[in-house]
């Protein structure tokens, strides 16, 4: 019976250890693992140490940085988030960059928010970059107010 329940304990634990999408939805902040460090996520370098950036995940697939307005398309591969920019054409065409990509990968958790290690894909390999503390603030709110919800329409 003592296996039983340890084997269960491990299973739950390595479930919270991926991404899912029904997990993302909603808002979260986003900022650095390490005391007096700079946050530079996608395009968005950061211009204060110990800065905080808010996340916005609707179930589209598109992510927003609240601060900036820049929006990223983003897909959770093995349980690790992928997030990549949208490459806009002379004549309103878009499709997505899937060349250049940041790929996060929960490696523990911290005062109760989890921790994430992003590398950095480009074209000739990867380049490993530091690890980010993510919380998660509020869930998607319910489609019955509008007033809300459409905060999560970008």
């Amino acid at each position: 019976m003592k296996l039983f329940i340890s084997l269960i304990f491990v299973l739950v634990s390595l479930q919270a250890q991926n991404f899912t999408k029904q997990n993302l939805l909603g808002s979260w902040e986003l900022s650095s693992a390490k005391l007096n460090q700079i946050v530079s996520f996608g395009k968005y370098i950061g211009k204060n140490r110990n800065e905080v950036l808010e996340l916005l995940f609707n179930p589209q697939g598109l992510m927003k940085v609240v601060s900036t307005g820049d929006v990223y398309n983003y897909e959770v591969v093995q349980g690790q988030l992928k997030i990549y920019e949208t490459k806009v054409y002379r004549n309103n065409y878009q499709i997505k960059r899937k060349s250049r990509y940041d790929l996060m990968k929960i490696v523990g958790s911290f005062e109760g928010c989890e921790v994430v290690k992003i590398v950095e894909k480009k074209i000739p390999g990867y380049k490993q970059k530091y690890d980010l503390k993510m919380c998660k603030t509020s869930n998607l709110p319910q489609p019955t107010y509008q007033s809300e919800i459409s905060r999560y329409k970008f």
